[in-house]
């Protein structure tokens, strides 16, 4: 399963920089990227707690499955419409947040099943490999997009990212041990498992520092992207591929 997240999250590495190159091509403004980027990061601030809760109560197997064929049909509507002469702009607006909402589910549910797939003991063990993972695709990602942006263009590169979320749900059909402990089954509703959490992280003073420090990396972080890729392509007359090579030193 580990195979499947590095594909998933190579896709969003790729994503996350071949999006702001192709809103940049289509519309030279920097308002529409940065609207485009806040479309992004929204999801994980806003969706991040609900989906965990969620991955408590859905089949997480199933979850990861549909979150990548959904990932794979949203992405693929962007150069379909490119194809189709569409307005690219109003359907990347528009699949934008579901794509992130659905990899912020993914997260979860992938998450939430590692204790279940590694057992108890080697948690601490499968996190970091994944967490390595998750770093390798954001270095390495980025500079493929921008190559692949230079030589087939935006279009083509998130063609070949719908193939990548396809390939990553053909992939957990393969994992054959099951993802969710046995549980008793509760009759809580969601808001009030949702509401239960986060009164537990409230109460925790290192699980508060933590959340609140990361938050705030994430918010002020989070322009810093769409900065570069608009100073080096626009004032700096940059190519893609230079592009994605300073986002993965980022990285």
């Amino acid at each position: 399963m580990l195979g499947g997240q590095s594909v998933s999250v190579f896709g969003d590495a790729v994503s996350f920089t071949a999006m702001p190159l192709l809103v940049l091509a289509l519309t030279g403004s920097g308002v529409q990227m940065g609207l485009v980027g806040i479309l992004q990061t929204v999801p994980d601030l806003a969706f991040g707690v609900i989906a965990g809760a969620l991955a408590d109560r859905w089949d997480r197997r199933r979850m990861m499955l549909y979150a990548d064929i959904g990932r794979a049909l949203l992405t693929a509507l962007i150069p379909l419409s490119i194809i189709a002469g569409l307005d690219t702009m109003a359907v990347i607006l528009l699949v934008t947040a579901p794509v992130n909402v659905l990899r912020v589910l993914f997260l979860a549910a992938f998450t939430s099943s590692m204790p279940s797939l590694v057992g108890r003991e080697h948690v601490g063990a499968a996190n970091g490999y994944s967490e390595a993972i998750i770093g390798v695709s954001f270095i390495i990602g980025p500079a493929v997009a921008g190559v692949l942006v230079s030589l087939i263009g935006a279009g083509p590169t998130l063609a070949l990212d719908a193939v990548s979320f396809l390939l990553s749900g053909i992939s957990l059909t393969l994992v054959r041990r099951p993802l969710q402990s046995a549980r008793l089954r509760t009759e809580t509703h969601l808001l009030a498992e949702i509401g239960e959490g986060i009164r537990y992280i409230a109460r925790e003073r290192t699980l508060r520092t933590i959340v609140a420090f990361w938050g705030s990396v994430s918010i002020f972080a989070a322009p810093l992207v769409p900065a570069v890729i608009f100073y080096l392509t626009v004032d700096r007359h940059q190519p893609s591929s230079v592009v994605g090579v300073m986002i993965s030193a980022y990285g």
